[in-house]
């Protein structure tokens, strides 16, 4: 629908984070840089590099090497990888739930998800993301029932290529080591202990094989790091809204503009070297939360709130030529639809737990609880920030109209059954 009720798709496909991410794929693709130079001794290809990390940029470069349209070579091989992570969910529904409509109602949830529809007709980074993610969880789900060495090693890997596409999944896989601390050990078909040191492995790989990049950005500008979003993210928004909260007059749009271009308004970050700007946002980031702790708590909590429960608006940028009867329709299916997630999420948990599936409640819990937590720190987005966390809801969610679909059932059968039964009495 997209790409037939626009004349350039392409064009609306590129966002301001776009840019960055082609400008790391020329870099692969040895082409002149399509950014311009903020700093004389940083490279344009250096800014983006650091800023995104390598992984997303390399596979976007691997891709424009085909022949036609680069950006909608782009768009397509993401519309079928879109696809694969609808079946890829349902299979680790199916893996986690044990329920072939659980694993069904899971793939239908994420094939009509109008975020995912949209991201896939975007140069973004979550649906390459999300299929890395998927794989890896896969690995991990399969590892903890098997236990078997490759499994672990394997998960780790393709937790370490998830960070590379998109820095936000570099701790997910030190956090599910957390959480498989916190587990119950009835939860698992062998030792625990055993369990937890070949999870610590599969973690270990991660951070090794990032740990690289990490120590290549370290040589080249004085910085061990994946990725630098982190940080001015956390400046640009997160504690512009706080400060802007504090200063009557002050939008949080112009506080988060004058910290991202001038940090300590006054400080020009494009005089700055790497290093120093990311000392300079940690130091914005400490003072502010010194000055204002309990407001910047409040507001990094109503921020997960927002973006946990906010509306699909994207494909509203996509569909020009629909801004009427198939917004509307669209608009008042999606409107609070957030909240009614959340209250199936932790229901589905529930149910998963009570029904001993406890691996299974585990994991959807931790995925979603994990992107939960990193909504708090950005906003401006839409859903596209916690779309990673429909992972975790999808199947929740599924098993809860698994078990209700199961329980109607169960209810006729008895119902014919007393029917039946009443009959041959009277006969």
């Amino acid at each position: 629908v997209f790409w037939s009720t626009n004349d350039s798709p392409a064009s609306l496909a590129i966002t301001p984070d776009s840019n960055n991410y082609l400008n790391v794929s020329n870099y692969f693709l040895e082409r002149e840089p399509i950014l311009k130079q903020l700093n004389d001794s940083i490279p344009s290809f250096e800014e983006s590099i650091v800023l995104c990390g390598p992984g997303y940029g390399f596979i976007l470069a691997i891709i424009r090497t085909l022949p036609g349209n680069e950006i909608l070579n782009i768009l397509i091989t993401q519309s079928i990888i879109g696809a694969l992570n609808c079946l890829l969910l349902a299979f680790l529904a199916y893996r986690l739930a044990g329920s072939k409509v659980t694993a069904i109602l899971a793939g239908i949830i994420a094939s009509f998800s109008l975020t995912g529809i949209a991201l896939c007709s975007m140069v973004l980074t979550e649906t390459i993301f999300i299929f890395f993610i998927l794989i890896s969880l896969i690995l991990f789900i399969e590892a903890c029932k098997t236990n078997r060495w490759t499994l672990w090693i394997m998960a780790g890997l393709f937790m370490a290529v998830a960070a590379f596409v998109r820095s936000a999944g570099l701790y997910l896989g030190p956090f599910i080591l957390f959480v498989l601390v916190l587990t119950p050990k009835t939860a698992f078909n062998f030792s625990k202990r055993k369990i937890l040191i070949r999870a610590g492995l599969a973690t270990l790989v991660c951070i090794g094989l990032t740990g690289t990049w990490a120590a290549r950005n370290y040589v080249r500008h004085d910085l061990f790091t994946l990725a630098e979003t982190g940080p001015r993210a956390v400046t640009r928004y997160l504690m512009a809204k706080v400060i802007s909260s504090q200063t009557p007059g002050a939008s949080t749009a112009e506080i988060g503009k004058r910290l991202f271009d001038s940090t300590s308004f006054g400080m020009s970050y494009p005089k700055l070297s790497m290093s120093e700007r990311k000392a300079e946002d940690i130091r914005v980031i400490k003072s502010t939360f010194a000055k204002y702790p309990r407001e910047t708590i409040l507001t990094y909590l109503d921020l997960i709130r927002a973006n946990v429960t906010q509306d699909a608006h994207l494909h509203a940028v996509l569909l020009k030529k629909f801004q009427g009867l198939w917004l509307g329709i669209s608009e008042r299916i999606t409107s609070h639809l957030g909240y009614k997630i959340i209250l199936f999420h932790f229901l589905g948990l529930a149910l998963l737990w009570w029904r001993q599936k406890r691996l299974a409640a585990i994991f959807s819990g931790a995925v979603y609880l994990y992107f939960a937590l990193l909504c708090g720190f950005t906003f401006w987005q839409g859903s596209r920030l916690f779309f990673p966390g429909q992972i975790g809801w999808a199947i929740t969610c599924a098993f809860v109209f698994s078990v209700a679909s199961d329980e109607l059932n169960r209810l006729r059968k008895l119902k014919l059954w007393n029917k039946l039964s009443l009959f041959t009495k009277v006969i």
